[in-house]
């Protein structure tokens, strides 16, 4: 690469890096590839389109490794270069087509960094530009397949917004375009795979939505095509992980359905496909990460049957398997998350077990990872979204082993966060709910019936999803039992 480089042949020179930056993505060398991707886009001559699109490569990268600021400086001069070129030349929709990709990545960083409505924005006018490029050339399969992710991204912001009536609408359009193309193609697998891809979106809304059949109904519709596939090339690795996914979400909801044994089939099968890929190519750290997120399902369901030390194995196995990632790529800010998550996990099954002591210490793991990250990037809101639950779960564990006012504290930090987050992005129904949770850990009769107005007004807008239901209505119960006469007053 660095030979064709330096000979100007640029065309090969980028051809070979992208190879060589797959392989290591596959590997779990972001921080070689990153800088990899560097040094390409700075030989590369001012001005090209080739240049600019591996800018946003080494904007990924950053973003990977948690330089969030960085990685949105590499994205934001990316967009600002091509608007410049499509503005010089208005009628290039190659150049149009990397706008929409420079602002889909910029919509996708503002929203980890909590600036919904900006993201929004950005979203926004990807869509514009991927309408505006299908609608002028209505025949063109590759523009209709942006148009369908330009909506499918919308839709997952409005989701997290909990607009959830919007959000389907825009992931009906995007079924009903990949359904069209796989309609024309039936034999072509990109195409079965987008449309396999939008009828699992559509489960996850309408699960999240408590209409648990029809998330079913769409399930199934996505698992046939990806058995389909696998079936046809039972050697390609990428199918076999679709179809592991697939077991996987089927095996979520027939857990939720409280479907357990059929749950635990559907993600054996899927843990199976992963420990195969696994031992083919076992430095592979894609696949460790499937592996990962298989056993944790496994565990999660047994601990729910009451099964704790089967779960504890497997929560270990998850462990052992993020620990060494993250000790192989200690900048991977992604890998620091999970393995913050799985610290917690299996602190909330010891503390279920009632190994109080030892689930503090792995609170303690999960706690100090959290800070870290908060620490080097303040203004990341999933970042102090994290935080926020890490004090949940220590103020839970020590209020449970009588330590009320060590728990009060936690709650305190707890509460302080939440705000912070209700307060930047007063649209995102999920940071409403944690405030309201944060506000009902406080005890204090004012904090419940805060608590209570936010939700009721989540739930009266029709943005409070089916579990949280439950939550009003516990809430509601207990205000009304601490407002209710005691006999002195009577």
């Amino acid at each position: 690469m660095r030979l064709f480089l330096a000979a100007l042949e640029f065309d090969r020179a980028t051809e070979i890096g992208r190879g060589v930056i797959g392989f290591l993505k596959n590997y779990g060398q972001t921080t070689v590839w990153t800088e990899l991707a560097r040094e390409v886009a700075d030989a590369l001559p001012a001005g090209t389109v080739e240049k600019l699109r591996w800018m946003g490569v080494e904007g990924d990268g950053l973003r990977a490794l948690g330089f969030t600021g960085r990685a949105l400086e590499r994205y934001r001069a990316w967009a600002e270069a091509i608007e410049r070129l499509v503005t010089q030349e208005p009628d290039r929709s190659d150049y149009r087509r990397d706008l929409s990709v420079s602002y889909e990545k910029m919509g996708d960083l503002l929203r980890a960094l909590g600036q919904g409505e900006t993201a929004r924005q950005f979203y926004q006018k990807d869509l514009e530009i991927a309408e505006r490029l299908a609608t002028q050339e209505p025949d063109r399969a590759d523009y209709q397949r942006d148009l369908s992710v330009s909506y499918e991204r919308m839709g997952d912001l409005l989701g997290a917004l909990g607009q959830g009536e919007a959000a389907r609408r825009l992931y009906q359009k995007s079924l009903e375009i990949r359904e069209r193309l796989a309609a024309q193609e039936p034999d072509r697998a990109d195409y079965l795979r987008d449309l396999s891809v939008s009828y699992g979106k559509m489960g996850d809304l309408l699960g999240a939505l408590g209409q648990g059949e029809a998330a079913r109904r769409l399930y199934q519709k996505s698992l046939e095509i990806r058995e389909r596939l696998a079936a046809q090339e039972p050697e390609r690795a990428d199918y076999l992980r679709d179809l592991s996914v697939s077991y996987n979400k089927v095996g979520d909801l027939l857990r939720a359905l409280g479907q357990g044994e059929a749950a635990r089939q559907s993600y054996q099968k899927a843990l199976e496909i992963a420990e195969r890929l696994a031992a083919q190519e076992p430095e592979r750290a894609d696949y460790l990460h499937d592996l990962c997120a298989s056993y944790q399902r496994m565990g999660d369901l047994l601990g729910a049957l009451g099964q704790g030390e089967a779960a504890r194995q497997f929560y270990q196995k998850v462990l052992d398997i993020l620990e060494r990632l993250a000790a192989q790529e200690p900048d991977r800010a992604d890998y620091l998350r999970d393995l913050c998550a799985s610290y917690g996990r299996m602190g909330d099954l010891l503390g279920a077990l009632g190994q109080g002591e030892t689930a503090r210490q792995f609170y303690q793991k999960m706690l100090e990872i959290a800070e870290r990250l908060v620490a080097q990037e303040p203004e990341r809101a999933d970042y102090l979204h994290d935080l926020c639950a890490s004090y949940q779960r220590m103020g839970d564990l020590l209020g449970a082993l009588g330590q009320g006012e060590a728990a009060r504290e936690f709650y305190q930090k707890m509460l302080a966060i939440a705000e912070r987050l209700a307060a930047q992005e007063p649209d995102r129904a999920d940071y409403a709910v944690d405030l309201a949770k944060s506000l009902a850990r406080t005890g204090e009769r004012a904090s419940l019936g805060r608590a209570l107005a936010v939700l009721t007004g989540l739930a009266e807008s029709g943005r409070l999803s089916p579990s949280d239901q439950r939550v009003l209505q516990a809430l509601r119960e207990l205000l009304r039992r601490l407002d209710e006469p005691t006999d002195a007053e009577e």
